[in-house]
Parts: structure tokens; sequence; C-alpha cells
């Protein structure tokens, strides 16, 4: 079933979706925060339209922690992005998850 989602998804692209009271950008994204409230880690979610164009990202409240996801091995404009966050005080801590959780 999980490999049917992620086909749909790649297909269409990334399908808005509902998860404890927030929609997030996208399947991986709502796959991503229910394993962190799986593990009991807070987190703050920005959607990608709020973020200037730099994609959806997770803020890890206790890790003090920037995450941005991606489906696959992250582009090199993915990795620039996260080193400019941190070089302008953005971020302290910046990581890219790749994969379908």
């Amino acid at each position: 079933m999980r490999h049917n989602l992620a086909l749909r998804e790649d297909l269409l692209g990334p399908v808005e979706t509902y998860y404890n009271g927030n929609y997030l950008d996208s399947r991986l994204d709502a796959r991503w925060a229910l394993f962190f409230d799986s593990l009991g880690l807070g987190f703050r979610y920005t959607r990608a339209a709020d973020n200037q164009g730099g994609g959806s990202m997770f803020y890890m409240t206790a890790l003090d922690t920037w995450l941005v996801t991606r489906p696959a091995l992250p582009e090199p404009h993915d990795s620039a992005g996260i080193q400019r966050w941190v070089r302008d005080g953005s971020a302290t801590t910046a990581a890219i998850l790749f994969g379908l959780c």
C-alpha cells in the first residue's frame, strides 16, 4: 500500500495532506510528522508557501534544528539553501532527511 501512495505522489506531485489538525504539503511530510510524533519529538511545521520558496520544513523544538524532507537523495541546491539558512542566522543547525520514512 505504501508503495502505491509513493507512486501516486511521483506521478501527480505532492498531495496536500491533513494530519493532526494541520495541512501539510505532501504525504511525505505527513509521514515524517507521524514519525516525529511517535517519538515524542515536538516540532513546528512551515509550509513551502510560507517559506519564500524554500520548501516545507520542520523545526524540531527540543533539538533547535531545522529539517527539510525530500523523497529521494537531495539535489545540490537543497544543501546550498540549508547552508544559507545557517550562515544568515535563520537556523543554528539544519539537515535534510530523505527517503519515504
